[in-house]
């Protein structure tokens, strides 16, 4: 039996929650130098930042099993590896990501097979405005292969740039899971969040299913923009997904789903 319980917040509460919802899933990308110096830590409680680079507009950080180091998602198409103080490009699609607004290359999601596999996934939003899931496969260490791409999931997208979610995670069940928008435009003109027939404003649930068709299921609907979620396996029963659901004007969104 599944549970959904939403908490509507008002800002500014709705930026700690956003904070948080940042923190649980590793995407509080960047920090300005001057932030990073100012911010050495004291007394009880502390944190201490280190500046490991300068990126081109940073949406989300991963690390991947086997891989001493992070993976940093830039937003116009890139995604860099930092390891022992080093960057380098470890995928490059900008020729087919459109960048702008709300669009971009939005995640990265590493199976737990990943050293051995070599596979990962991303999602992003295509040139002709759809939002796209695919994998990809390693080709050395610090090198994936743009060419090995492969199309697993497709959701039209039209109309309006913006709502395009964007979050992409294993969960514990093994199952590749992915956040979509709404497709745009207030209060849903098209009710596609709602609509069990249309993937927008969706939890989707995905199998990859290397060398074959990728099955989708839908895990929760009804929502806006749920740009970021995480999987919580620790302090519920069961595992859940915390899903922060991006609000309009004055309230932001937290649900969870039970799995």
């Amino acid at each position: 039996m599944r549970t959904r319980v939403s908490i509507a917040a008002a800002a500014p509460f709705a930026v700690l929650c956003t904070l948080a919802a940042l923190l649980a899933t590793g995407a509080l990308s960047a920090w300005s130098a001057s932030e990073a110096a100012a911010k050495s830590g004291s007394g009880r409680g502390g944190v201490k930042l280190n500046r490991i680079g300068s990126f081109d507009n940073p949406v989300y950080v991963d690390a991947a099993p086997g891989v001493n180091g992070v993976f940093v998602v830039e937003q116009p198409g890139r995604i860099v590896l930092v390891a022992n103080g080093k960057r380098s490009t470890f995928l490059d699609i900008r020729g087919q990501v459109q960048f702008g607004g709300e669009q971009g290359l939005l995640s990265v999601a590493f199976p737990n097979d990943y050293a051995s596999s070599g596979l990962f996934y991303v999602y992003y939003v295509t040139q002709g405005g759809d939002l796209a899931i695919e994998e990809y496969r390693r080709a050395a260490p610090k090198r994936a292969d743009p060419a090995s791409a492969r199309r697993l999931v497709t959701v039209g997208h039209p109309g309006e740039s913006n709502h395009n979610g964007g979050q992409l995670q294993f969960g514990p069940d093994g199952s590749l899971y992915a956040g979509t928008g709404d497709g745009g435009g207030g209060g849903d003109p098209d009710n596609s969040a709602q609509d069990p027939n249309s993937q927008l404003g969706k939890i989707l649930r995905i199998d990859p299913n290397p060398g074959g068709t990728a099955a989708t299921s839908i895990v929760a609907l009804g929502l806006r923009n749920p740009f970021r979620f995480s999987f919580d396996t620790v302090s519920a029963r069961q595992p859940r997904i915390i899903i922060g659901d991006v609000g309009q004007d004055n309230f932001e969104e937290i649900n969870y789903e039970t799995l």
